[in-house]
């Protein structure tokens, strides 16, 4: 009886090895429940690891990439920025014959611009002025719908009275572009009927037609595509962007030399800042959202070389502008005291055009009227 029991025992141990061993095939095969939970936690895991020099105690003006390997990479970035420019749009933007361009006209000056791509569509709303030579460029952050906060309503107002087109865009997933998505994996066709708007979902982009795309393609395609079929239309065009906007303003202001100025606000650091040091100087894993730090991309290219090609022109001049600005003490992200290193950072090194601007303000919310003070130098 004994050893019947023990073989009944071990035949059920065996059953469920078995069953667990299966169940993770189908798991990595389907890409079904919980492979996303793994994928994250992996990429979580790998990034710590990568970062895990900062991971100690110490004191701000410490923690932080050096002077000297900042300035190297900032100058190589230059010296090559047609090059870097070229691989980093190879890397993040799919080729235009993926993209379907629509318009459908509002009004006699609004239209609905859409970029389709896979299952997914990025729209955006364009205000159009008489005769206007001038093209301003608004992205929402993780909020939303950039209708419904006062700070883009006031810009886009002043912005047509001042006799500028404006163009009004909405993060992947979110606001202008909440609804379905749908994109090519590694093993099935992936569907988001739901959870369209948690961007780490979308790391498991994978075309074996266009392999050697990061899974950001998914997230700057669109909105890469849209701004380029309407920037030859202007002499200067300006992008703007909050928080996730933000993040937006930088890499479109990279991959785009003819964007003339920018405003990222609350939007972006270098890798290193997104530790944040509290008051007894303890450095926390801050990582943002996943496609501020997450992406393989950053394993390669921190945001020093977005912030290079945001100052260079396609004939390697410096002569645009590119603001960074942030609540001293935001209650979301990119504040004091990492703020002030990385403006104290960002001025020793030579990138003319690029500034680092602090508010004294306590909330994660735009002040329309620093950025058009800023959109009118």
């Amino acid at each position: 009886m004994k050893n019947l029991k023990s073989f009944k025992f071990g035949l059920l141990q065996i059953s469920v090895c078995l069953t667990v061993f299966i169940y993770g095939l189908v798991v990595a095969r389907f890409e079904i429940f919980p492979f996303s939970y793994i994928q994250t936690s992996y990429s979580l895991i790998k990034k710590t690891v990568v970062l895990r020099d900062y991971d100690q105690k110490v004191n701000l003006p410490e923690f932080k990439s050096s002077y000297l390997e900042t300035r190297e990479i900032v100058t190589n970035s230059l010296a090559q920025s047609a090059e870097l420019r070229k691989k980093l749009t190879e890397l993040v933007v799919l080729p235009i014959d993926l993209i379907e361009l629509n318009t459908e006209y509002l009004s006699e000056t609004e239209s609905t611009i859409s970029a389709s791509f896979y299952g997914i569509t990025i729209k955006s709303i364009l205000k159009k002025t008489d005769n206007s030579n001038c093209l301003r460029i608004y992205i929402q952050g993780h909020s939303g719908n950039p209708f419904q906060f006062a700070s883009h309503n006031e810009i886009r107002e002043r912005s047509v009275l001042e006799g500028c087109d404006f163009l009004s865009m909405s993060m992947l997933g979110l606001g202008l572009n909440a609804g379905d998505s749908s994109f090519p994996g590694r093993y099935s066709y992936i569907e988001l009927p739901v959870e369209a708007n948690e961007h780490k979902n979308y790391q498991f982009y994978y075309d074996v037609n266009n392999a050697s795309k990061d899974p950001l393609a998914l997230f700057l395609s669109g909105h890469f595509h849209t701004i380029s079929s309407l920037i030859t239309d202007y002499q200067k065009v300006s992008i703007i962007g909050f928080s996730g906007g933000g993040w937006y303003a930088v890499w479109l202001s990279a991959l785009i030399p003819e964007i003339d100025s920018s405003v990222s606000y609350a939007g972006s650091m270098p890798l290193v800042y997104h530790h944040v040091i509290d008051e007894n100087y303890e450095v926390l894993y801050n990582p943002g959202d996943w496609e501020q730090t997450e992406s393989d991309i950053y394993d390669n290219y921190d945001y020093w070389e977005l912030y290079a090609l945001m100052s260079i022109d396609r004939q390697g001049i410096q002569n645009r502008k590119a603001f960074h600005i942030y609540n001293k003490n935001d209650v979301c992200c990119y504040r004091d005291p990492s703020a002030s290193q990385f403006k104290a950072l960002l001025e020793s090194i030579p990138l003319q055009g690029n500034e680092a601007i602090i508010l004294e303000n306590n909330e994660h919310s735009m002040d329309p009227e620093v950025v058009l003070s800023l959109l009118n130098r």
